[in-house]
């Protein structure tokens, strides 16, 4: 398609015009709403005024003018009567389709924002955190070879001795083993266990005594000792009452052991027994020797506990403690300040009308040329009277409330799981609160997605999400690490296969394919161009399945995958990802053909109005109606319900409740998107809240 420059001596008319002299140019009528809204803007008049003065109810001018709503017969007559003329004109052809009022622009300041001495400052901030972040981290990964580099080598080869024993013993839950020596010797036991991880000062130390009518146990940690004294945890035995007894002991060097004091389980405080403090106090004397022994006779290294553990080790653990704890603040504060530093600075290049960006996308759409040379031009039909009126902030406010509320009786599954009680919760019900997280999620997507389409802020949302899954990401691996470094962390984490869900990534691979598909970049001006840049919506698919099977393969195989490398790969539930991929294509398709049927400035009004709403909505039913029989036929397959599949055989509902959604045309109220802003915020920091929540609470009741 050549471009031909056409000259004329007839001088042409530069004047720039109204919005409402280029629609009636460009469509002969104004539409329908926009008639109104401009006469009711030339009457200088509030909108209950106006519908005052046209005899219609407040509520429904105000949809009529939104474009949410056609007038009925006895508010065309009433209108007609009010201007003298004949408004039924304006509900034909493509007058019927509603268009915007006021073109939607973003709520920020717009001298600070897009400054540039903001955005100096916010890539300094951005920087300076970035390298504070990529420390703690060095620090961080490497703190275990800086803390060996301090000890002597006998500590190094008493450690290294316990990691590679043959010995073991399970961690609480019986999934990881933990390497020990052991040493029994009559009625005594003793015994050092190693850590799970690769910690030099993750030790316990435990000497038990068996006798015919009770049992002691005497247990330290590396991380209850100091470098004079060493703080034991008693547990006395009574076999014939079968009371159990705890007590706190303390080894001071060169003074032997002093009993603080000894709590009884069953009752509380008391009066210390004296036969129970003589036992303890006799069999506790022989605690230091006989670890010491197991040490010479397992490892051969003749180490003294004072001297080689206690006076060596300690003051390194003490000194490197306060370094890794202001290490995890930089971290902490490094990682919120790049999180506020990214997004404000997305947005002092992403920001302002809406449309296309100046700078990424282009203002002429080669894509629309195309379609405009080969397009039918056939003439559009009227629109039709009831089509979806929900609005869009109705949908995001009950996807929130879905969310939540999810999450909520997940959660009081989770807790009624870990007391056993899981009969409370049949498979049924907790099915449909599966189905209500993903509704909830893709309600709140479903109106993004129509927002930002063929938007240049799809752009910024990209890289706000991305952002975000960045941020969520490193609190997941934080809390996880830290809970395998404790035992009862661990048991929780191995039985109930804790993950803290993070779909902020596969949001923004969403958003990536609706960027590929919807919008047109600069340098994509060529039919060649084009279908490349089309063609890279493939790449986030792509990853959506790959990350899909690797999450199953770890889920229903046993998949060894670091947690780091887990976390990262996280994806949303393959249902909301098959459902938001085929919808985002399916639109992408029937926007094209409706471009070639009609022209683009034609087809552009004809996606306002109700037959495409309807069709558009329709087709996110279908896909549901799909997924739903999908789920139905594996309902009672083990294997697939294992791969998360069989699950949501209600997924149909959802598609019900999207035929009624509508989407916003014009400018938004700062209170609406205000509103909406600390919704999605509540919604998904309440969602973490309420996961540290059941966390704290399965913890706290797998201790007692």
């Amino acid at each position: 398609m050549e471009n031909t420059e056409i000259k004329s001596e007839i001088p042409i008319d530069t004047t720039p015009l109204s919005r409402k002299e280029k629609l009636i140019k460009d469509f002969g009528l104004l539409p329908y709403n926009y008639f109104l809204y401009d006469k009711r803007l030339e009457l200088k008049k509030t909108k209950r005024e106006f519908a005052k003065d046209l005899k219609i109810s407040i509520f429904r001018y105000r949809l009529i003018e939104s474009g949410y709503i056609k007038p009925n017969k006895k508010e065309i007559n009433k209108i007609s009567s009010y201007f003298n003329i004949d408004y039924s004109i304006y509900l034909e052809g493509l007058a019927s389709y509603p268009i915007e009022t006021t073109i939607e622009e973003d709520h920020l300041n717009k001298k600070l924002i897009p400054s540039k001495p903001f955005k100096i400052v916010m890539i300094s901030i951005l920087v300076i955190s970035f390298i504070a972040y990529i420390a703690s981290r060095i620090y961080s990964s490497n703190v275990n070879s800086i803390i060996r580099s301090e000890l002597n080598e006998p500590y190094i080869e008493f450690i290294d001795g316990i990691s590679n024993s043959e010995e073991f013993t399970f961690t609480i839950s019986g999934s990881f083993t933990r390497p020990m020596i052991y040493k029994r010797n009559g009625v005594e036991y003793t015994s050092i266990i190693g850590e799970y991880g690769d910690n030099p000062f993750g030790l316990d130390f435990n000497y038990t005594i068996f006798e015919s009518d009770y049992r002691i146990t005497y247990k330290s940690t590396m991380k209850t000792m100091t470098d004079r004294s060493i703080h034991l945890m008693i547990t006395y035995v009574d076999y014939i009452t079968y009371e159990e007894k705890l007590g706190d002991a303390y080894y001071r060097m060169n003074e032997g052991y002093t009993l603080e004091h000894l709590i009884d389980t069953g009752t509380g405080y008391y009066e210390d027994d004296p036969t129970i403090v003589e036992r303890i106090n006799t069999h506790i004397q022989n605690y230091k020797s006989r670890l010491e022994e197991l040490i010479l006779d397992s490892l051969n290294l003749n180490l003294n506990i004072d001297k080689d553990i206690l006076s060596t080790a300690i003051p390194i653990m003490d000194k490197t403690t306060p370094y890794g704890s202001i290490s995890l603040l930089i971290y902490i504060i490094s990682l919120i300040h790049i999180v506020i530093s990214s997004i404000l600075l997305t947005y002092s290049f992403i920001y302002g009308k809406n449309k296309y960006s100046m700078n990424l996308l282009s203002e002429s759409d080669f894509e629309e040329k195309i379609l405009d040379y080969y397009s039918m031009k056939k003439e559009v039909k009227k629109d039709i009277r009831i089509g979806p009126m929900v609005p869009e902030w109705v949908y995001q406010i009950v996807g929130g409330i879905f969310t939540v509320a999810s999450i909520v009786i997940s959660l009081i599954y989770f807790v009624f799981n870990i007391i056993g009680k899981t009969e409370v919760f049949s498979e049924v019900g907790l099915n449909s609160v599966f189905s209500l997280l993903v509704a909830g999620i893709f309600m709140m997507l479903f109106v993004d997605f129509h927002i930002y389409l063929n938007d240049r802020r799809v752009i910024r949302n990209i890289f706000i999400y991305i952002i975000i899954f960045f941020f969520i990401y490193n609190i997941q691996v934080l809390v996880i690490n830290y809970l395998s470094k404790i035992s009862i962390g661990l048991m929780a984490i191995e039985k109930f296969n804790i993950r803290l869900p993070n779909y902020f990534g596969s949001i923004a691979l969403y958003f990536m394919i609706l960027l590929f598909l919807f919008t047109n970049p600069k340098w994509a001006n060529t039919k060649k161009r084009l279908v490349i840049y089309r063609l890279f919506s493939i790449l986030p698919i792509v990853i959506l399945i790959t990350t899909t099977i690797i999450s199953i393969g770890y889920k229903s195989f046993g998949w060894y995958i670091p947690t780091n490398m887990l976390y990262l790969i996280d994806t949303a539930k393959p249902q909301i990802s098959f459902l938001v991929v085929t919808y985002l294509i399916s639109i992408y398709f029937l926007r094209i053909y409706y471009k070639s049927k009609y022209d683009v400035k034609n087809a552009n009004r004809f996606f306002n109005g109700n037959r495409y709403l309807i069709l558009k909505n329709v087709i996110a039913l279908a896909i549901t109606i799909l997924i739903s029989l999908i789920e139905l036929s594996l309902m009672h397959n083990s294997m697939a319900k294992e791969f998360g599949f069989g699950l949501y055989p209600t997924f149909f509902l959802l598609g019900i409740i999207l035929l009624f959604h509508r989407p916003h045309l014009g400018k938004r109220k700062k209170a609406t998107m205000r509103a909406t802003i600390v919704l999605n915020t509540i919604t998904f920091s309440t969602l973490y809240i309420l996961i540290a929540i059941a966390i704290t609470i399965a913890l706290f009741i797998l201790l007692i």
